[in-house]
């Protein structure tokens, strides 16, 4: 099998088990993808690949509340690639009781200018974690709308559920 492949396959294996709350596995196998991007050449294709590698890998430490380690930007990463990696980056330099509001909107934004089905998706994961955070009242109101929930209470004991799942770093 090509190196390119056992690559995108540890990835999305990472990825399909984190949705599980499968995080320690899922961090085996994104770091698994690492190792293996940087033995590969220097090509455009291959570059790209690094990109999305170091962007996930940032992406699934931080929200398992893993220590985040610097990323080196390649100007020739995909934009969506630059972007994710530079916003966890200036997240991770932070310590988790000190996200604020502007990063809040940051991550909004963020969300915005990125076209990646793929990192939308995690990016809503990771704003709805901190939304909860710093503005439960909004978060819970989202959910109710989305979910149809009249009874509050319901509400709030599923978002005080999911957000005790990310606590984990906090636990030990």
């Amino acid at each position: 099998m090509q190196p390119k492949i056992k690559i995108v396959r540890s990835l999305m294996t990472a990825l399909s088990l984190f949705t599980q709350k499968e995080k320690e596995e899922a961090i085996v196998h994104i770091n698994q993808a690492w190792k293996k991007i940087q033995h590969l050449s220097n090509t455009v294709s291959n570059i790209r690949l690094q990109g999305r590698v170091n962007a996930c890998y940032l992406l699934l430490h931080y929200l398992a509340g893993e220590e985040v380690s610097n990323i080196v930007i390649d100007k020739r990463y995909d934009k969506d690639d630059h972007l994710v990696i530079q916003f966890l980056q200036h997240l991770s330099t932070c310590k988790k009781s000190k996200i604020c509001l502007d990063d809040l909107f940051e991550l909004e934004s963020l969300l915005e200018q990125v076209k990646s089905v793929f990192y939308r998706q995690y990016l809503t994961l990771l704003l709805n974690r901190q939304r909860y955070v710093l503005q439960p009242q909004r978060a819970i109101e989202e959910i109710t709308q989305l979910y149809e929930v009249s009874n509050l209470d319901d509400v709030k004991q599923q978002c005080a559920a999911s957000l005790q799942l990310w606590e984990r770093k906090e636990e030990i």
